[in-house]
C-alpha cells in the first residue's frame, strides 16, 4: 500500500473513549506518564518498516487531542512505499 488516509468518525470517538474509560486506572495512567519518553531523529532507524498496526494506533491515539469546541477535525495520510519517498524529495 502506497498511500491511505484514516479518518474517525465523532461518534466512533466516543464509543472507543467508553471502552478506554472501562480499562484505565489511575495506576496504568501514572505508569504510563512516568514512564514516557522522547525520541529524537537521530535515534530513529530509517532501515526498519513500522507494522500499519502500530501506524494505526498511533492515529487513533492522536484523535485523543484536545479540540476546540469538540469539532474533532483531524485527518491523517500515511504514506508509505513509493508514495513516502516521493513525499521525502
Amino acid at each position: 500500500m502506497d498511500f491511505w488516509i484514516s479518518y474517525l468518525q465523532p461518534g466512533k470517538m466516543n464509543q472507543l473513549r467508553k471502552k478506554i474509560e472501562m480499562i484505565i486506572t489511575p495506576e496504568s495512567f501514572n505508569r504510563l506518564v512516568m514512564e514516557r519518553r522522547s525520541v529524537f531523529p537521530k535515534q530513529f532507524d530509517t532501515t526498519k518498516k513500522v507494522p500499519n498496526e502500530i501506524v494505526q494506533q498511533i492515529i487513533t491515539n492522536a484523535t485523543w487531542a484536545p479540540n476546540h469546541g469538540q469539532s474533532e477535525p483531524w485527518f491523517f495520510k500515511v504514506f508509505t512505499g513509493k508514495g513516502l519517498e516521493t513525499f521525502a524529495k
